[in-house]
């Protein structure tokens, strides 16, 4: 498992980086340009223009605040659905990638189990999500706090930190899809279509009759808005992400030991 999650963690070190810098970039000018426009732009006329329930579910309501504004252009879509889509993405081709090429049964020729490739597989994902919150909270602390935009740096900080168990389900559902998926193009497809479905049903079926279906959304036990908006932070949540992550795994490694290679 160890020389598994060395070796594929190796290769995501590249294209970590590469995706750090360029969301570090973005993400950096969004904060650096967040008092100009806060001062510039009455964002909170135009918002109450809106109809209410796109407002809401949206969480357009707290944009005209530094934390808010960072959170909605930096984190409530391009980390929940952009970042947390590509490593579903990713994951997503773990094993059904290699079955699909015809490299799997070679690999499980040497002396490693399923669970083992299985485990060494999923968290080589750690390097780019650890390598990514690194570039970009270091970037955007450092930029919040050149300009004076007005976030505190520790919430900051948990936003980056809380979004692991977040970006780990994220994985461990692309891992699962890989395993059941008869090729990786279908893998792939059920892996990002879960992640963005289920971002969709939290944001709008929140405050409606149907709000207990947004507990099934992974989104719904991370929230980038409250944390630089109000300071709190769902340690419960982020409990309930780790279950998951391991729920989903325990659910793929039974698969994957059942599955035929051949």
């Amino acid at each position: 498992m160890r020389e598994t999650a060395v070796y594929e963690g190796r290769g995501k070190l590249l294209a970590s980086v590469t995706i750090g810098g360029c969301l570090a970039a973005f993400g950096g000018l969004m904060t650096a340009l967040t008092p100009g426009i806060l001062d510039d732009f009455d964002i909170e006329a135009v918002v109450a223009n809106l109809p209410p329930a796109v407002a809401e579910g949206f969480g357009l309501e707290a944009i005209g605040s530094p934390g808010g504004f960072i959170a909605l252009e930096v984190y409530q879509y391009v980390w929940l659905v952009g970042l947390g889509s590509y490593l579903a993405y990713a994951a997503a081709g773990s094993i059904a990638g290699e079955a699909q090429e015809g490299r799997l049964d070679m690999v499980l020729a040497a002396p490693v189990s399923r669970r083992g490739l299985l485990a060494g597989k999923f968290l080589a994902y750690l390097v780019p999500i650890l390598i990514v919150n690194a570039i970009v909270g270091g970037v955007v602390i450092g930029a919040n706090a050149a300009v004076g935009a007005g976030v505190e740096p520790t919430w900051l900080v948990a936003v980056h930190l809380l979004s692991v168990p977040y970006l780990l389900v994220c994985c461990a559902v692309g891992v699962t899809a890989s395993v059941f998926a008869d090729r990786r193009g279908q893998a792939e497809g059920v892996a990002v279509g879960t992640v963005v479905a289920t971002f969709v049903l939290s944001t709008l079926l929140g405050g409606t009759s149907f709000e207990g279906l947004t507990r099934l959304a992974p989104a719904s036990y991370y929230d980038p808005l409250t944390i630089l908006t109000t300071g709190e932070y769902d340690l419960l949540g982020a409990g309930i992400l780790l279950a998951a992550t391991v729920g989903l795994l325990a659910v793929a490694a039974a698969g994957f030991e059942r599955a035929d290679i051949a």
